[in-house]
C-alpha cells in the first residue's frame, strides 16, 4: 500500500511539473474592446468566424503581419456608400474593415470600396474618418473558455504583464 501511495505521490508531481511548465509556456492576452472580430485569416478581408468580448482572456498562439496587396482600414465614423453611378446602396457603422482603393492627395480624401450582402459600394472618406491597418500585427488566438480558435488584430488584445511580443512564434505561411 506504501508503493501505491509513493507512486501516486510521485506521479502526480510529475504531472503537476509538467502541467506548470506548460502554464508557463502560453502566452496569455485579454480582449479589450467590445465585438472584436475573430477571422479565419489575418486579414480584414477575411471571413469573421466569432466576435470576442471585453475582457475575454485568450491564448495566444502565433502571430503574422498582413501581407495583403489591399490596404485595409477601420472606419472611425458611420459612412454611406454609394454605386459608381452615385446610387445610395447602403451605411456602414464605425468600426467595420474597409478596402482603400486609392488615395487623392489634392481633395485629401480616400476613395474606399466594401461589399455588403453581395452589393459593391463606393464612398470618399476625408482621412479623419478611417485608420489604416495594412501590415499590422495579428494574433493566432485560442479562447480560453470555448477553445475556438482564429486571427485578430493585435491592437485588440493586451498581453499578460510577463509576455512580450517578440517572444510569440511568428506564422510562416
Amino acid at each position: 500500500m506504501k508503493y501505491i501511495c509513493k507512486t501516486f505521490l510521485g506521479l502526480s508531481l510529475a504531472l503537476g511539473f509538467v502541467l506548470n511548465i506548460h502554464a508557463q509556456s502560453d502566452k496569455f492576452g485579454q480582449v479589450n474592446a467590445t465585438n472584436v472580430n475573430l477571422r479565419n485569416h489575418p486579414t480584414t478581408q477575411s471571413k469573421v468566424v466569432g466576435k470576442l468580448q471585453k475582457n475575454e482572456d485568450v491564448i495566444i498562439l502565433n502571430r503574422s503581419r498582413t501581407n495583403s496587396d489591399a490596404v485595409e482600414a477601420i472606419l472611425l465614423k458611420d459612412a454611406k456608400f454609394y454605386s459608381q453611378e452615385g446610387e445610395y446602396r447602403f451605411t456602414l457603422p464605425k468600426g467595420k474593415a474597409v478596402e482603400l482603393l486609392a488615395f487623392d492627395p489634392e481633395a485629401d480624401v480616400y476613395h474606399v470600396s466594401y461589399v455588403n450582402a453581395g452589393v459593391k459600394g463606393y464612398t470618399k472618406l476625408d482621412r479623419t474618418s478611417v485608420k489604416t491597418i495594412t501590415y499590422e500585427q495579428w494574433y493566432y488566438i485560442q479562447r480560453k473558455k470555448t477553445g475556438a480558435k482564429g486571427w485578430v488584430l493585435a491592437r485588440y488584445i493586451d498581453l499578460a504583464e510577463d509576455v512580450d511580443d517578440d517572444s510569440i512564434v511568428v506564422y510562416e505561411d
